[in-house]
């Protein structure tokens, strides 16, 4: 729960599902206030592994950069401004990627939907990074109504 006045606030229910190969992270958003709310949903995955090597979209190798990086999903894009700052940007099919860490023995499969972009953070000097989906940049949620989210993460080789 975001705030403990239920009657003007979120909800948010999170639900992970875990298997031989990796796990699922479904979400809902719940608007619980009298008005309409406009969000943003995404998802914050760290890891040591996301600290270096290349993110594999479509048909395009994309080098996990010592940088913030936003990775658009260009069949997606509607050219929407990105409300959160990123230093540069790639158009690529991220919907599914494949994520080859540096000096790993796996690959991380992911896979979401209905996502604008993933915002990667890979600040040099820091052990791990952050890979977070991004759907859709703006939602309009109506009272009482809610949103839901899902991510995938297997390991493959």
């Amino acid at each position: 729960k975001l705030a403990s006045d239920r009657r003007n606030s979120f909800e948010v229910n999170s639900r992970y599902i875990f298997d031989d190969t990796g796990f699922r992270q479904e979400a809902e958003v719940i608007n619980r206030r009298k008005l309409p709310s406009d969000i943003m949903l995404r998802f914050h995955t760290f890891s040591s592994a996301l600290a270096g090597g290349t993110v594999v979209g479509g048909s395009k190798v994309l080098p996990m950069l010592p940088k913030v990086v936003l990775f658009r999903n260009g069949e997606k894009n509607d050219n929407t401004e990105f409300p959160l700052r990123a230093e540069e940007s790639f158009d690529a099919s991220v919907e599914r990627c494949v994520i080859t860490p540096e000096n790993a023995p796996f690959k991380l499969l992911f896979k979401a939907s209905d996502i604008y972009g993933v915002l990667m953070w890979n600040n040099p000097g820091l052990s791990i990074a952050s890979f977070e989906p991004t759907f859709s940049p703006v939602r309009r949620v109506q009272p009482g109504k809610s949103v839901k989210i899902a991510q995938e993460w297997r390991i493959g080789k």
